[in-house]
């Protein structure tokens, strides 16, 4: 399948499962909403679900498309999942324009089964993606996350990490037990 860039965990295809039935979810991707050339990256979900034979759904909210890149989630795979503030409600490289935490949450329950979500705050500098999670810390198995994190105080990037570890420390997963960090 021709791409416009080889970062296919962000444009390409969530699959979703229920017994006994694969999908995968078809979200909207504008190149990170920073890079023009995104067209053919965009059109990969629904070319995976013509060649696998599965299900394929467009998420849509308030009647538009939603955009969401692999990258700027991480699930655990039994309900709860990650994300940041900086990527989806930051005012800059918008996704989903006037779209609220709220709206992610229920979007996530709607499309993904995901019953608690986990925002951090910001990513480290210089992301071209704007935050995505997939930099900053990851689910390693249901309640374990390993998170990046910096000692050099002088590192632009210590406080957000510190504060992302705070956060992760201090949240529960969908069946409100603590997450080992």
């Amino acid at each position: 399948i021709r791409t416009n860039r080889g970062w296919t965990r962000d444009h390409g295809p969530i699959f979703v499962v229920r017994p006994g039935d694969l999908a995968l979810t078809d979200w909207g991707f504008p190149g990170w909403a920073k890079y023009a050339d995104h067209r053919l990256d965009d059109a990969v979900p629904k070319e995976v679900a013509r060649v696998l034979g599965v299900k394929r759904f467009e998420p849509r909210h308030g009647g538009r498309r939603i955009v969401l890149e692999g990258g700027s989630i991480d699930v655990n795979g039994r309900g709860t999942l990650l994300t940041t503030e900086e990527c989806l409600l930051s005012a800059e490289q918008v996704r989903n324009p006037g779209f609220s935490g709220a709206d992610y949450e229920r979007i996530f329950s709607d499309y993904l089964g995901v019953q608690e979500t986990i925002w951090l705050g910001r990513g480290i500098s210089g992301d071209d993606t704007h935050g995505h999670v997939d930099d900053l810390a990851r689910f390693v198995d249901a309640r374990t996350v390993v998170a990046v994190a910096t000692e050099d105080r002088g590192d632009p990037d210590y406080a957000p990490l510190a504060e992302n570890l705070d956060r992760l420390r201090k949240a529960t997963d969908q069946d409100g037990r603590p997450l080992c960090v």
